[in-house]
């Protein structure tokens, strides 16, 4: 007696799949819960693996950039965080492409603010860069020091010696409103939005 291809399917269907047949299928059911829970670990485990890493460069170039990611991992991150470019950041320094870890970890510790988490840390960069807070893009900076208290945050950036500072202010709405920093033009509905960034910057 032969067994069909589709009884084997059925008796050895493995019990994740009615939660990742949404990755493969645009017609499946995408399982959102199943995602963010996915994506959040991933993004947790990269991190610890970055300052794994990277640690005694974070410290040998700056202040306070390793306890505020430390601090973020013994908590319990959420998924409108790690949801960033920030994070692919984190994972592109860790694969030796693009990024270099300090300009990782200063837009980690942007990201973690622009959320609400109050720090007070800097770090010079390995080469000049435009870095991001939410949608507000900031001028270009080989140093960086944020002080933020969740509410309102000052970001010091110098730039061949020169000193410029962007202020952010968070309303009662969760808004931030900025001086100093470019506003940049988002699409997409209040679920997903994407933030499209000038040339310069991409």
């Amino acid at each position: 007696m032969t067994t069909s291809p589709q009884a084997l399917s059925a008796k050895y269907e493995h019990p994740l799949t009615p939660f990742y047949q949404g990755f493969s299928c645009p017609d499946e059911k995408f399982d959102e819960p199943f995602f963010e829970a996915v994506a959040t670990n991933f993004a947790r485990e990269a991190v610890r693996l970055f300052l794994k890493n990277h640690a005694a460069e974070l410290e040998r170039e700056g202040r306070g950039l390793v306890s505020l990611l430390e601090d973020w991992l013994a908590g319990e991150p959420t998924f409108d965080t790690i949801w960033d470019p920030a994070f692919g950041g984190a994972l592109s320094a860790l694969a030796g492409k693009e990024a270099e870890p300090t300009g990782a970890a200063a837009g980690l510790a942007l990201r973690l603010c622009a959320q609400g988490r109050a720090a007070d840390c800097e770090v010079r960069l390995g080469r000049p860069s435009r870095l991001m807070w939410h949608q507000w893009l900031l001028p270009c900076a080989d140093a960086v020091k944020v002080e933020s208290d969740g509410r309102r945050a000052r970001i010091s950036l110098r730039d061949a010696g020169t000193l410029r500072e962007v202020e952010f202010t968070r309303t009662e709405e969760g808004f931030w409103r900025s001086v100093g920093a470019q506003e940049l033009p988002r699409v997409g509905t209040s679920r997903a939005r994407i933030t499209l960034l000038p040339k310069d910057a991409a």
